[in-house]
């Protein structure tokens, strides 16, 4: 069980993280423990929300190419990840 806690081997050393999660995503809390780990450890990420009370997107909307929510997501991402590769 303590493999599964994925906060729990964040160091100094992880690479750089986009952190996302969604209004419908089961797993959303998780998020926030996640992005707590990072900024302990120095460790640059970026994090997004997507979605509202009006708009309930799943755990894995970004999956979804013909959804605008889920292109701004994957957008989002390789922008964050662009800024490493310069």
């Amino acid at each position: 069980m303590a493999l599964m806690n994925v906060t729990a081997h964040v160091t100094e050393n992880f690479p750089p993280v986009f952190l996302m999660t969604a209004s419908g995503d089961f797993l959303k809390e998780q998020a926030l423990l996640m992005a707590s780990a990072l900024t302990k450890h120095n460790v640059p990420f970026l994090y997004r929300f997507y979605g509202d009370s009006q708009n309930l997107l799943p755990y894995v909307f970004h999956c979804d190419m013909r959804s605008e929510d889920g292109k701004q997501c994957n957008q989002d991402e390789c922008d964050y990840f662009l800024k490493f590769c310069k």
